[in-house]
């Protein structure tokens, strides 16, 4: 797993060569590294199951009692399949776009 950091999100890379269950394991023991970044998991070139998705909703849910997004980026699935709370984006700009929205919508108290 790759982080890598900035002053506005950190982004979340899985090792290709890694299962998704060694990436989830690896994602909670480092969890804590990140935990009050905004978070972009890029999921675009992992091979994920429309199942694999709900083990990012606890952390999408303490992400929002931090005042933090996160957002993933993954095009294989129709928004409509995936779990409503999970904000899941196509492309690395429009998880960068989401991003700064939640972070002016936080700005303006919605």
């Amino acid at each position: 797993m790759t982080l890598e950091k900035n002053d506005k999100y950190t982004v979340v890379i899985p090792n290709l060569k890694s299962s998704f269950s060694e990436f989830h394991k690896e994602l909670l023991e480092n969890y804590t590294k990140y935990s009050y970044d905004n978070v972009i998991i890029d999921l675009s070139k992992t091979d994920i199951t429309l199942n694999d998705f709900e083990i990012f909703e606890t952390i999408s849910e303490k992400q929002t009692l931090n005042g933090t997004s996160f957002v993933i980026i993954n095009a294989r699935y129709n928004v409509d399949e995936l779990p409503e709370t999970l904000i899941v984006v196509p492309s690395f700009q429009e998880a960068i776009d989401m991003v700064e929205m939640d972070e002016m919508t936080r700005d303006l108290d919605f």
